[in-house]
């Protein structure tokens, strides 16, 4: 995890991220290299929704995540 407002930089980067995703909020998660969205929305429908579909844990394992 990193706290945006606490590097050297972080401004630009929440920047960066919003060109990528499309939104400036935050949590902006990624496993892997894509985009699952935040808690509960944005990109694949975000960390809880994937949970409670049963994808967030093997995409985790996918992405070497988790053992």
């Amino acid at each position: 995890m990193v706290e945006l407002n606490e590097v050297d930089g972080g401004y630009a980067l929440r920047a960066e991220l919003a060109e990528i995703t499309g939104r400036t909020s935050v949590p902006a998660v990624f496993v892997g290299s894509e985009f699952v969205g935040g808690c509960n929305d944005g990109g694949l429908g975000g960390v809880i929704t994937l949970q409670n579909q049963g994808k967030l844990e093997p995409m985790l394992r996918s992405a070497g995540a988790l053992a």
